[in-house]
Order: C-alpha cells, then sequence, then structure tokens
C-alpha cells in the first residue's frame, strides 16, 4: 500500500512538470544562477583564504619560523588552496 503511495506521488510530480515546460525551464534557469552565485562566492572565498595563508606564511618567515608546525600546516593548506585555483583555471572559472 505505502509502496503504491509513492508511486503515485512520484508519477504525479512527473505529469505536472511534463503538463508546463515553461515553469521546468523558469525553475532550471533559477537553479543555474543559484548555482553560478554559489560557484562565484565559493571562488571568493577560496581566494581570500589563500591570501590570508600567504600572509600568515610571510609573518612566520619573517619572524625566523619556517621549521614551526604552524608553518608547515600552512603550507599544506596553501598547496590545497593552490590546487583548488588552478582547478578553477583549468575549468574556465576564474
Amino acid at each position: 500500500m505505502e509502496k503504491t503511495r509513492s508511486i503515485e506521488k512520484v508519477h504525479s510530480a512527473e505529469t505536472s512538470m511534463e503538463e508546463n515546460p515553461m515553469e521546468e525551464n523558469s525553475m532550471k534557469e533559477a537553479d543555474s544562477a543559484d548555482r553560478l552565485a554559489a560557484f562565484e562566492k565559493m571562488l571568493t572565498a577560496v581566494q581570500k583564504e589563500y591570501n590570508d595563508i600567504l600572509e600568515k606564511m610571510e609573518r612566520l618567515k619573517a619572524e625566523g619560523k619556517v621549521k614551526t608546525v604552524t608553518y608547515q600546516q600552512l603550507m599544506s593548506r596553501k598547496l590545497m588552496y593552490q590546487n583548488m585555483m588552478s582547478l578553477y583555471q583549468i575549468y574556465g572559472l576564474t
């Protein structure tokens, strides 16, 4: 009985989308705009974090603390964010 209700709900949702293709296109455009905004927001956050890491590393380097655990952790994070930014570049998202 429960399976039948689930199938009916799915069928009803599919039918309603088929009836109004304009509404479906409008929803896809809204989703695309939201995704683009999310990508832009993420790119900005990645760039900001990368620059913050570089500043912290420069500060530690000036203090002669390049062999500290903190510096090494920042180096790892720098490489990770650098890789992320490279991927954005490869896919033409920058």
